[in-house]
């Protein structure tokens, strides 16, 4: 459904749709439109952000729904014991910004 893309040798590749994705877009427009605002706001809050940062968020967002660790300090803790590379301060931003798109998504 879809393939990767060189554009730029000193990029990574970009995702594209196939012909196969296309027929399938096709056949399954009323359940594409369903999720059509979900997809978009996902696109355009992160579709920006590089992997590393992609990376951080993920895991906060990891910590947050699936491990359910409400308090701050505890999931800053869990963030820098599962991604040892990922500062305190990193994974306090990351979380501020899981803990927006969350409140921003439930509008």
């Amino acid at each position: 459904m879809i393939a990767f893309k060189i554009v730029n040798e000193s990029y990574g590749p970009r995702l594209i749709i196939t012909e196969r994705g296309r027929e399938i877009q096709k056949q399954f427009v009323k359940t594409i439109n369903q999720y059509d605002k979900n997809i978009e706001f996902i696109g355009t809050k992160l579709g920006h952000k590089g992997v590393v940062e992609l990376e951080r968020i993920a895991t906060a967002l990891f910590v947050t729904k699936d491990l359910s660790i409400k308090s701050d300090e505890k999931r800053i803790s869990m963030i820098t014991d599962l991604k040892p590379h990922i500062k305190p301060e990193q994974a306090t931003k990351a979380f501020k910004e899981i803990d927006a798109l969350i409140k921003s998504s439930n509008n």
